[in-house]
């Protein structure tokens, strides 16, 4: 009776092994092949479960005959049956316009589901951006999203442009952290107009084109300041680029702007008083190279030295 039972149990686990199968595979995106990294590959019922990694490669092990799903946040969920025999899958994924319409992209390229994001936020999309072009970027978004404050450049496109989120959060520097496809970017102003002359020489988003912009997402409040530290700390704005897709022929987009400025104001020259100081001109090379202000004689026509003799 022993024996029988023995002979029994070994059928069953025998059975139980065959029922059982391990399957592999490589998940890609349907358009550029390249592979998706952290795709949730799970049986049916939930049992079993894994991620693909940096490879978007995944292995599993799973019930013969089992119904296996795939999904991943912007692309359409994709489901197969466990055929005998077949130990490798190779999936495609199909990008779903629909679900990233619900995705908000926040800290490092992490995307995350908008009803799940637990801090304010507001969106801008590309097509927005260029429907009435401006000089700058940060232009484009003056009165888009509440609660930003901007301050455009009076020099033109290459000047700098103030920016502020919900107002002065402390003394000094409240300029926003400016985020470009998960690099930081530096947006301090390059040089500066002073009392002693000089000129603005823009910021880091005055060198961005416009037309490469997919969208930008501004995020607001402690809680998403969070997510880039003490960086962050007066708010954060995410800048997505463009990115190549995939088509049937040649396609041409064509942009056009004309901007056209009257100035309202010359400066006054001062041509009466040359080089010099005191009211004195120079008399000798080495005075004119070391006085260049022009605080010298009243020009009358006389030689002067200059700084090469």
């Amino acid at each position: 009776m022993k024996n029988i039972l023995l002979l029994l149990f070994a059928i069953f686990c025998c059975g139980a092994v065959q029922s059982q199968s391990t399957i592999s595979g490589k998940i890609v995106d349907d358009q550029t092949g390249e592979p998706i990294l952290f795709a949730n590959v799970y049986e049916e019922d939930g049992s079993n479960n894994t991620e693909t990694n940096l490879e978007g490669e995944f292995g599993l092990t799973v019930s013969e005959g089992a119904t296996i799903i795939v999904s991943y946040v912007g692309y359409k969920t994709y489901q197969f049956k466990v055929n005998p025999g077949i130990t490798e899958y190779q999936i495609k994924l199909q990008a779903d316009a629909v679900q990233l319409d619900n995705v908000v992209v926040t800290a490092f390229g992490i995307e995350k589901d908008k009803k799940a994001a637990g801090f304010s936020f507001s969106e801008v999309g590309g097509e927005e951006i260029n429907q009435a072009r401006d000089i700058s970027v940060a232009s484009q978004l003056v009165g888009k999203v509440a609660g930003l404050e901007i301050t455009k450049p009076s020099n033109g496109p290459s000047g700098s442009t103030r920016i502020n989120i919900r107002g002065l959060a402390q003394f000094g520097d409240n300029s926003p952290l400016i985020v470009v496809d998960g690099i930081i970017i530096d947006n301090t102003n390059v040089n500066a107009a002073g009392v002693f002359g000089g000129r603005d020489s823009g910021d880091g988003l005055s060198g961005l084109n416009q037309d490469d912009i997919e969208n930008i997402t501004i995020l607001k409040g402690l809680s998403a300041s969070a997510l880039y530290g003490s960086r962050g700390a007066n708010g954060v704005i995410v800048i997505a680029t463009k990115s190549g897709k995939k088509q049937k022929g040649i396609g041409v987009d064509f942009t056009s702007n004309v901007s056209i400025d009257q100035v309202a104001l010359l400066p006054n020259f001062q041509e009466e008083y040359g080089q010099g100081a005191n009211g004195q001109k120079p008399t000798t090379q080495q005075e004119a190279f070391d006085n260049w202000r022009s605080w010298g004689a009243r020009l009358d026509g006389s030689d002067t030295p200059i700084f090469n003799g």
